[in-house]
Order: structure tokens, then sequence, then C-alpha cells
């Protein structure tokens, strides 16, 4: 029975640990209201120009960041090796339905010299209103 408690306790510590580990989030510009960012999914109506940014949240300081991204439609991206990503459209709200924009961090390296590969996503998705 001790065993069984202690597995348990291991189990919920690891979990715990887990909702604290390297994670992305990202937030939705041109919304009507203010955003703010979250944890692996955003989404909002837009009213003007939309934009999509991507952050790395980490346990421990990071050098450098390799991001693998994606969007439906294609906007302009903005990815370099820190800790942001993004994507921009130069249009507004009337020329979006439901849209969607995908960012992963591929590899972490470390202020520490260490490193990891690592899957760790976030996706934005917003719409814009119809004019008829």
């Amino acid at each position: 029975m001790k065993t069984i408690f202690a597995m348990l306790a291991l189990l919920a510590l690891s979990v715990s640990h887990n909702l604290y580990a390297a994670h992305v989030e990202c937030v939705i510009s041109g919304t009507p209201t203010q955003q703010t960012y979250t944890a692996h999914f955003c989404s909002s109506q837009i009213n003007s120009q939309p934009g999509v940014y991507f952050r790395l949240v980490a346990d421990k300081p990071v050098a450098e960041v390799k991001w693998s991204y994606g969007a439906e439609p294609q906007g302009s991206w903005s990815c370099g090796s820190q800790n942001h990503c993004s994507v921009t459209y130069p249009y507004g709200p009337e020329n979006f339905g439901f849209s969607e924009a995908t960012a992963c961090v591929t590899r972490i390296l470390y202020s520490d010299n260490t490193w990891e590969n690592v899957s760790l996503c976030a996706t934005g998705t917003f719409y814009g209103q119809a004019v008829f």
C-alpha cells in the first residue's frame, strides 16, 4: 500500500512539474478587446489588421530558439532566433473568415549551454466580420 501511495505522489509531482515546464503562448492583435498571452491556444474576433504573436516561456534563461511556423492565410512572419515569433497581415477584418496560425519551438539552446529538441506549439485563430 505504501508503494502505491509513493508512486501516486511521484506521479502527482511529475504532473505538477510539467505544468511549469517550457511552453509557447500566443495572443491575437487587432481585436475589439484587450487580449493576454495564453498557453497553447488563443482565439478572438478581429476588427482591424490582425496579427498573432507567440512567445516561448521557459523555466531557465534561453540563449537561442529555433521556430517552425505556418498560417492560413499566409501572412508576413517575423521569427528569428529569440523567444518571440509573429505573423501579421496588411489588410483588415473584412478579408478574413476563420484563420489560423501555428508556431512551434523545435529546439532550445539555454544560456547554460545545454539544449533540447522539443515540440512546443501554440495556435492562434481569428475571424473577421463579412461586409455585405
